[in-house]
C-alpha cells in the first residue's frame, strides 16, 4: 500500500523520523488491518496482478470484486441472479431484530448459531433460510432481549449499505469470509 508523511506518527520504528513530507513511502505488508489504518492509497494484488487502486474507505466500501471484499474484511455475500453478480453486506452494516424490514430496507429470516461476546459488541453467526451463513456484528443492548443461539431473527439492512459486486466468488466459502490469514 501507499502511504503518506501525514500519517507517519503512527509508524512504529525509527525510520519514519528520515521520510520528508514530500516523499512517497511504498510499504508491502499482508496486514489488512495495518493498510487500512495507515495507508492514503491502497493497492490489492492477487498473483502479481492488481485487484484495484483506490483510498481505503473506497475499498472497503466499494470492492471491484468479491476477492477485494474479502481481502479487505469480513463480507457477507449473497447471490444476486437478477444481478448478475453479489450483494455485499458487511457484518456491521446488518440489524438482527423480530419483525420483518420496515419499507426501504431489505432482510433475511435467519437463525441463530452462535453469539460471541466482544465487549461492546456483539459477532453474531446466522443461517439464512435456504442460503448461506451470514456473520452480524452489532452492538450490545444491555437493556434488550439477549440473542440466543437457536433464535429466530430477521438479518436487516439498509440497501445504500449494500454493494453489488459483478462475478463469481474469490473462493467457494466466500459467503462467510474473515480476513485471510
Amino acid at each position: 500500500f501507499f502511504s503518506s508523511r501525514r500519517r507517519h506518527t503512527r509508524l512504529q520504528g525509527d525510520w519514519s523520523s528520515d521520510v520528508c513530507s514530500s516523499d512517497l513511502v511504498l510499504l508491502v505488508t499482508h496486514d489488512q488491518d495495518e493498510a487500512l489504518a495507515l495507508s492514503d492509497r491502497l493497492a490489492v494484488m492477487r498473483a502479481g496482478r492488481i485487484e484495484q487502486v483506490g483510498t481505503p474507505r473506497q475499498l472497503y466500501d466499494a470492492p471491484a470484486n468479491p476477492f477485494v471484499a474479502q481481502f479487505l474484511g469480513r463480507a457477507n455475500l449473497m447471490a444476486e441472479p437478477s444481478l448478475g453478480g453479489w450483494l455485499l453486506v458487511r457484518p456491521e452494516h446488518l440489524r438482527l431484530q423480530q419483525q420483518g424490514p420496515g419499507e426501504g430496507e431489505r432482510g433475511q429470516r435467519a437463525r441463530i448459531l452462535d453469539v460471541s461476546f466482544q465487549g461492546s459488541l456483539l459477532q453474531v453467526r446466522l443461517e439464512q433460510e435456504g442460503g448461506p451463513e451470514l456473520l452480524a456484528q452489532v452492538h450490545r443492548q444491555p437493556q434488550g432481549p439477549p440473542l440466543r443461539s437457536g433464535d429466530l431473527v430477521w438479518a436487516v439492512w439498509d440497501p445504500a449499505a449494500a454493494h453489488h459486486l459483478p462475478g463469481p466468488p474469490a473462493r467457494s466459502e466466500c459467503q462467510l469470509s474473515g480476513t485471510p490469514s
